[in-house]
């Protein structure tokens, strides 16, 4: 705890010709022990928030492929159109399980530099699989968008 010690240091004249240093301390506020202790919890919780937003991609996809599934039916919308808007669902929904299955792996939690490339590791792996659910699931739903309104694709 006494690194978050404020310490100023001054130089004062010389006492037989060497230099002094005079050194005060302060202990940190409350606002900055609030912000370290903050900061604290929100990188242990990094991974769990992560985990969380996957699962709410899941059932995200799963609604807009149940609802697509059943909407884009009878509609005149091509099949092939409506078959990129299904499986864009479906790549997003798989990926979003994916990244919410959890892994196993050997650390040695006496080690703190092996749990930290653990869980460094963990979070990007997690945030990787996030942005591409978020990218299948958006892509699905611009696509669907644009043939809602009207406009011819390519396919």
């Amino acid at each position: 705890m006494s690194s978050l010690w404020h310490t100023e240091f001054s130089d004062s004249s010389p006492v037989n010709n060497e230099p002094s240093t005079k050194a005060t301390s302060q202990p940190p506020t409350e606002e900055e022990l609030f912000y370290l202790e903050w900061g604290k919890e929100t990188v242990k919780s990094n991974i769990n928030i992560a985990t969380d937003v996957l699962k709410q991609f899941i059932a995200i996809n799963v609604v807009l492929l149940g609802g697509g599934a059943a909407f884009l039916e009878g509609s005149d919308i091509s099949v092939l159109s409506r078959s990129v808007i299904l499986i864009s669902f479906l790549l997003g929904l798989i990926v979003s399980i994916i990244g919410v299955v959890p892994k196993e792996s050997k650390v040695d939690f006496r080690v703190p530099k092996q749990i930290k490339a653990h869980k460094s590791k963990a979070l990007m792996k997690k945030r990787c699989f996030l942005y591409l659910s978020a990218a299948f699931t958006v892509f699905g739903l611009l696509m669907a968008a644009l043939v809602a309104i009207g406009v011819k694709l390519c396919f």
